[in-house]
């Protein structure tokens, strides 16, 4: 499955293959069109990126009473100018990398981190039709990719030769792992309630949404986001106050842009994935009614606007508990992650299993 089987863009792509077939054969035509669809979706994930950047400096700005995120700019697009300033100046910022930096790990680290997180896009359930890359075990992928990006953090800090940097590509990848594992728990707890470990297939199993039938489930969930993006209150690997910048101490230009740009990334995909195993991907009430009254086309639109209402509702409530919350110490972290989280998700587990009992 791919967009291209979408009511949407279906006729788009029938059109551009019987074009292209004859120019450069049909195989090649279908590979093409592959790598668009791959470029459309990332380009989708990025703008919505944008869109997270632009939300959390002015919700943060009015939070905070910061007059610049919340003013910079044209009345309609107030705290626009402030995002196109940042982006002007990590592009215009010389790029370069400490003397005794390793070359190649240096590089490596930000691009591993971007990817992982593109990759999992990829796989996100956004509409009628609207999922890049289908398969029957979509949710161990995404597991598995995003188990990429402690690895690329600590090649950003290994590599860079600085002992801040070191210190906080040691604290991410601790705090990941242990944050992990309660979080494929609840994942696992999803995909067993559904019966299937595609995430497709769990979003469209929730005849009632999972966050009703295991909210303690769906706050694990959000805990451990919160862990694994490093965002207030588990901002420790890049505490300013003890580590500079931690892991990023290091990085200038676009290399530290890369680096934010995964964060975000990660932030959408991850809110995404909520949506999908907790609130019912893009499935709403009277879905099916809608659906036999108007064209194909038109639903696949709705579907998609439904599931970014989702999606944006659950970014709003990560932005909110940032500006809310403090910084824990590295000692509480971890005690709540393995001494609290993951008995809880063992809980969560449980639960589920009694409730597939109840229902027979």
């Amino acid at each position: 499955m791919s967009w291209y089987d979408s009511a949407l863009l279906n006729p788009v792509y029938s059109k551009a293959l019987e074009i292209l077939s004859p120019l450069i054969t049909e195989t090649g035509a279908k590979v093409l069109l592959a790598l668009i669809e791959s470029f459309i979706i990332i380009m989708f994930v990025m703008i919505n990126v944008l869109v997270v950047v632009y939300l959390e400096r002015k919700l943060l700005g009015r939070m905070m009473n910061r007059r610049g995120p919340v003013y910079a700019g044209p009345p309609i697009v107030w705290g626009f100018f402030q995002a196109i300033a940042d982006f002007l100046k990590l592009l215009t910022k010389e790029v370069f990398r400490p003397a005794r930096a390793d070359p190649l790990t240096y590089t490596a680290g930000p691009a591993i981190v971007v990817f992982a997180g593109l990759a999992i896009g990829l796989m996100v359930p956004f509409g009628e039709g609207l999922v890049g890359l289908r398969n029957e075990a979509s949710l161990l992928y995404i597991i598995a990719l995003a188990s990429l990006e402690p690895l690329g953090v600590m090649l950003c800090g290994l590599s860079s030769n600085n002992k801040y940097s070191l210190i906080g590509g040691s604290r991410a990848a601790a705090q990941m792992i242990s944050y992990e594992l309660p979080a494929i728990l609840v994942l696992v707890t999803t995909a067993l309630l559904a019966g299937s470990i595609d995430v497709l297939g769990i979003a469209k199993a929730q005849d009632i949404w999972y966050i009703i039938l295991l909210p303690l489930g769906f706050v694990i969930y959000l805990i451990t986001v919160l862990a694994e993006l490093e965002r207030t209150p588990f901002d420790i690997p890049e505490a300013e106050s003890e580590l500079v910048a931690g892991f990023m101490t290091e990085y200038g230009g676009m290399y530290y842009g890369m680096l934010m740009a995964a964060h975000y990334i990660g932030v959408f995909v991850t809110a995404c994935l909520a949506v999908a195993v907790f609130l019912g991907g893009y499935g709403f009430y009277g879905m099916e009614i809608l659906q036999a009254s108007i064209h194909p086309a038109l639903f696949t639109i709705v579907t998609l606007v439904v599931f970014l209402i989702k999606v944006y509702a659950v970014i709003f409530l990560l932005i909110w508990i940032r500006a809310a919350y403090f910084r824990l110490r590295i000692d509480q972290l971890l005690e709540l992650g393995w001494k609290r989280l993951f008995p809880l998700a063992i809980v969560n587990l449980f639960w589920a299993m009694g409730i597939l009992f109840a229902m027979g």
